[in-house]
């Protein structure tokens, strides 16, 4: 059996559940993080405490995940951290790319479309679908240059939808 020798390039992602067990992670690694960013937790059946009367030995996996998992500010920054990755495909506006999309929605549809970029978030506005979603935008080491792909899982379509992004000479 050979082995391939091709390397995958992430490029941008947006998974929200991947975003919070990363911030969450990350405070687990860094208490003093959690604690300077955070003033309050509350765990089932106790009444509400301050992050700041915590000793950093003190900061549990439970009281990190409850309060991440609360905080209403993630969202917002997953998105942008979304559209700053995103900002990768900058590189070619006034471009335009052929998208050749296979597995979307229900039905399994196949189909092609042009794409002009002016900015790097023109790309995914062209596959987004209205309702939560997963996406990734990546590269692969045998691609040609100016091709690229992503996959976005939705309601409709779970297992993943499937696009190729060609960039047109």
């Amino acid at each position: 059996m050979k082995m391939s020798n091709v390397i995958t390039e992430r490029i941008a992602e947006y998974d929200y559940s991947e975003f919070v067990n990363l911030e969450a992670k990350h405070y687990l690694q860094n208490p003093d993080d959690f604690i300077e960013r955070y003033e309050f937790y509350e765990l089932d059946g106790e009444e509400v405490n301050r992050v700041g009367d915590l000793k950093e030995s003190e900061v549990t996996e439970e009281i990190i995940q409850e309060v991440v998992w609360r905080d209403d500010l993630l969202p917002g920054d997953a998105w942008e951290t979304f559209e700053l990755d995103m900002s990768y495909f900058d590189q070619y506006s006034g471009e335009t790319f052929s998208v050749i999309g296979t597995n979307m929605g229900w039905q399994n549809r196949t189909g092609q479309k042009d794409v002009e970029v002016r900015d790097g978030m023109d790309l995914f506005k062209a596959i987004e679908v209205n309702s939560d979603f997963n996406v990734r935008f990546w590269r692969d080491s045998d691609d040609k240059p100016g091709v690229y792909h992503a996959r976005i899982s939705h309601h409709d379509s779970p297992t993943g939808e499937y696009y190729e992004f060609s960039l047109k000479q």
